[in-house]
């Protein structure tokens, strides 16, 4: 279902997963700058495998694997991204989280492990095409400097690129473009939704895990969430006409009671969407939602759960 207030100058594509906005003018955008962790030693990938959700312990030829950071309860820290070049790893972080991720890594790293990891002093552009990639999902591809592969797991239509420096092929989206497009698609970002404060099922990145590896930081509660199914609650995309100022986190009610928090919210022509997360009971329900205002106010919402993205080999019980 369109909620109210979309814009009509869009083209609507869909693929396996989820409805993607795209404006038909503008599809690159330059989401940040990062450094490159390089991963060298003979057991990297030993080492990587226990440290994130996804197995990495036999990465196949220009393979890219998404994998996710935990934290020791299991909310999510970073979305990584890992392949192989050069006969030694690298991981793509997010903007902004490759000091994070890189301390985090050398805290657990041991003269046992036989690995060793570098954070590059370079700085690389990180930029996301808004369209259909064109190679193979799960395969990176080089070409006059640049690395790039699909995202379509985690922004549908996406294709990831990294280059010393942003080749600007058409006009970029701006940033409130990007984020318009990214909270429509249900994608969760770097510091609002993957923070160190949200589940992996409920941000919907179960796709980046793998239940049948061994343990890794807050592996007992990602598997005992999954296999129980105690899930509480679901991403969602919000919709209000209200014309006045709001931030994120913001609580969510329902008959008065708290039913979620809104982690984004973007300002748009008709009012506002957001990206919220909101109890399964609510939605099962039909439940009003309502955002309390600075005032107290309570400003009723439309919103939209978004698909359900299910783990590769899908119906199977995860270890702990």
């Amino acid at each position: 279902m369109i909620l109210p207030g979309f814009p009509a100058q869009t083209i609507f594509i869909t693929n396996h997963f989820n409805p993607l906005y795209i404006n038909a003018m503008k599809q690159t955008f330059l989401i940040g700058q990062i450094r490159i962790i390089r991963v060298r030693g003979e057991n990297r990938h030993d080492f990587l495998n226990r440290m994130t959700t996804n197995d990495l312990r036999n990465p196949g030829q220009k393979e890219v694997i998404p994998t996710l950071m935990t934290t020791d309860k299991g909310r999510v820290i970073d979305l990584l991204w890992y392949l192989e070049r050069n006969n030694e790893g690298w991981l793509i972080t997010s903007p902004g989280m490759s000091d994070i991720v890189y301390e985090r890594l050398d805290r657990f790293l041991f003269p046992l492990d036989q690995a060793e990891l570098i954070l590059e002093e370079t700085v690389h552009d990180l930029t996301i095409s808004i369209n259909q990639p064109a190679h193979q999902t799960h395969q990176w591809c080089e070409n006059e400097g640049q690395v790039a592969w699909s995202v379509n797991d985690w922004f549908p239509g996406g294709e990831m690129r990294l280059s010393p420096a942003f080749l600007q092929e058409d006009e970029p989206l701006s940033e409130h473009e990007f984020h318009l497009l990214r909270i429509r698609n249900g994608t969760p970002w770097t510091q609002f939704e993957m923070n160190g404060e949200y589940h992996v099922q409920e941000l919907g990145l179960l796709w980046a895990v793998d239940f049948s590896k061994g343990c890794y930081p807050g592996q007992e509660v990602v598997a005992r969430i999954y296999n129980y199914e105690k899930n509480q609650r679901q991403a969602v995309l919000l919709h209000w006409k209200n014309a006045g100022e709001h931030g994120s986190p913001a609580e969510l009610i329902t008959d008065g009671k708290p039913a979620g928090v809104m982690t984004s919210v973007l300002k748009t022509d008709d009012g506002h969407i957001g990206f919220g997360l909101v109890r399964e009971r609510v939605i099962v329900s039909g439940g009003e939602l309502s955002l309390l205002g600075g005032d107290g106010t309570k400003i009723p919402m439309i919103y939209q759960p978004f698909p359900i993205r299910h783990p590769r080999g899908i119906n199977k019980k995860a270890s702990f």
